[in-house]
């Protein structure tokens, strides 16, 4: 549920800001925005489910290893 505010959007446009690919473009949002919406992001952003693997039947038993 914290996840759905205007700082923590900002903060997922800008989660890739690192990257190579990436051009930061920004209109009506401040520099105080901008850094509130990283920082909450890095703190509520990562999903609890990430790297998890689906199992299925092939995979079970070398997942369980």
């Amino acid at each position: 549920h914290k996840m759905h505010t205007f700082e923590v959007m900002v903060g997922y446009c800008l989660k890739d800001q690192d990257e190579p690919h990436f051009q930061k473009v920004v209109h009506n949002i401040t520099s105080d925005d901008v850094n509130a919406g990283v920082e909450l992001y890095s703190l509520y952003g990562v999903d609890q489910l990430k790297n998890r693997v689906c199992l299925t039947p092939a995979n079970i038993f070398d997942r369980a290893l």
